[in-house]
């Protein structure tokens, strides 16, 4: 394979991602798994006794059990967790854009990291746990190395944050880098940072904002490069 795949999630997603690409492909890929955050759990997990339903935007909101909960979740590693944690999923949404406008559970509470990029409790007035944060770490000297070298290298951004932070890392992206952002707010999220040139102006954006999505778009990334059609 002629590209690397450099990964920013955090480090159990962005080995998910890896290994599904691999699956996919059928061979190993290159990549450099560099996370730019941290999952940390906060604080005790909250009675939720007194709640009717849960909304959880994120897998890490799952930190601990939901036995008898109604959940409303963005994304379906994040239904999946929340069943395995008891809870009933009523509705798995694609992104937060895709949430009901009114969800008629009350009382509610969003169970959320320390920073998000939608305000969903105002939005549905409800109540909000902050159950783990997300510590920014830097890229490693490798992951750097290969976005600002000379080699093919494909950047998947999951997230606002994530985009943002490595936007701020690297000065100057190598001329042969790809970038393709999960949605668009994550493209104006690293176009709104980053201050050097663009090797590709056109950051590729993803169809749907699902891990499925973006895998595919990787793969098909990587077969290109391999067969010499791109660059």
């Amino acid at each position: 394979m002629s590209a690397k795949v450099v990964l920013t999630r955090p480090e159990n997603s962005s080995r998910q991602v890896l290994e599904a690409c691999e699956a996919a492909l059928g061979k190993v890929v290159v990549a450099e798994v560099s996370p730019v955050l941290r999952i940390i759990p906060v604080g005790a997990w909250p009675d939720l006794a007194a709640f009717q339903a849960v909304l959880l935007t994120s897998v890490h909101g799952v930190q601990g059990r939901m036995d008898g909960q109604r959940a409303y979740c963005v994304g379906n590693r994040t239904a999946l967790a929340a069943e395995k944690a008891g809870a009933k999923v009523v509705m798995t949404a694609q992104d937060a854009d895709h949430l009901p406008e009114d969800i008629p559970e009350r009382p509610m509470v969003y169970l959320r990291g320390g920073h998000v990029s939608a305000d969903l409790a105002a939005r549905y007035g409800c109540s909000e746990k902050i159950v783990y944060d997300q510590q920014s770490i830097p890229l490693t000297k490798a992951a750097i190395n290969a976005l600002t070298g000379e080699k093919h290298v494909i950047l998947p951004l999951f997230s606002p944050r994530s985009a943002r932070l490595v936007a701020k890392e690297v000065a100057q992206l190598g001329q042969k880098v790809h970038i393709i952002a999960m949605s668009a707010s994550i493209a104006e999220a690293w176009r709104a940072v980053y201050t050097g040139l663009m090797p590709d102006p056109s950051v590729e954006i993803c169809a749907e904002p699902t891990q499925i999505e973006m895998v595919g778009r990787i793969v098909a990334s990587l077969q290109s490069l391999s067969g010499g059609k791109i660059g």
